[in-house]
């Protein structure tokens, strides 16, 4: 959607340029739009990186966020589809009619790279979900405030305590019908391609909001950003299963972190 409206304002300057301001007068200025061509694609680029500067500057980050505003939720959605678009990246998802639509849920899958929120995002659109990442990302200029008023949450891997104010939070959000919640039990993307353990604590989310956990894997992500001007690229993602909350409220959340990691180490065939 983004590529397809920074075109059609590229199309409609190269028109209003070209012709009712005279540039283009006889067939001996055909080259006139083509030069111009660049410069405006910058210049729409620019536009677009000034709107949200201007939305930023009036977001308060330290101000909890009761719902998402939509918005800023539209534009992550529109920004992660464009990158997926320029990067070339073909998505094969599997099992999507598996995921709940009549109420939240909590997502996890394996995290392969940086790129694996990039190409969820799109794919998740629909369901109305706000992922938990670290803190780093928050830092981010524009994308910081955007995910803020989105119900994205920081956590602090680092501070057990201060992780399960931001695991409550995340609680209510799915109890009270705001988004569902995705998140990477592995705490960080693994370096090697093999499958980290699993921090247990984020499955507390689901036994205290008696959520459905939808397990999903993601294959091939890791080369995402190393597809620039490649040849297209096929990445996978599959859910394996929801499992309902009556199936794991006599479990520890080690227990079922045991359960979903086996899950998707049998899928991944490692």
């Amino acid at each position: 959607m983004l590529i397809k409206i920074m075109v059609a304002l590229i199309v409609l300057a190269e028109v209003i340029l070209c012709w009712p301001f005279g540039l283009v007068d006889s067939v001996a200025d055909i080259w006139v739009p083509f030069a111009l061509l660049p410069l405006l694609i910058v210049g729409v680029v620019v536009l677009y990186f000034l709107f949200l500067s201007v939305i930023a500057v009036f977001i308060n980050k330290k101000k909890f966020c009761e719902k998402p505003v939509p918005l800023c939720k539209y534009m992550i959605d529109i920004t992660a589809e464009a990158f997926v678009q320029l990067l070339n990246v073909e998505v094969e998802f599997n099992g999507m009619e598996k995921i709940p639509t009549d109420r939240r849920f909590l997502l996890v899958s394996n995290h392969r790279s940086a790129g694996d929120p990039f190409v969820l995002v799109p794919q998740l659109r629909k369901y109305g979900v706000a992922f938990i990442s670290k803190p780093e990302n928050f830092k981010i200029p524009w994308a910081g405030e955007f995910a803020h008023k989105s119900c994205y949450l920081p956590i602090d891997r680092e501070n057990a305590r201060n992780a399960m104010k931001t695991l409550r939070v995340a609680t209510d959000y799915i109890k009270n019908d705001i988004v569902s919640i995705v998140i990477y039990p592995e705490g960080t993307r693994t370096r090697t391609g093999e499958l980290l353990e699993f921090k247990d604590g984020i499955f507390y989310v689901a036994k205290r909001a008696e959520c459905p956990i939808v397990v999903l894997t993601c294959q091939n992500t890791e080369k995402v950003f190393k597809n620039l001007f490649k040849r297209r690229l096929k990445v996978r993602m599959d859910v394996l299963d929801v499992i309902e909350p009556e199936e794991f409220k006599d479990k520890t959340t080690h227990d079922i972190s045991d359960e979903v990691r086996n899950k998707m180490l049998e899928h991944l065939g490692k």
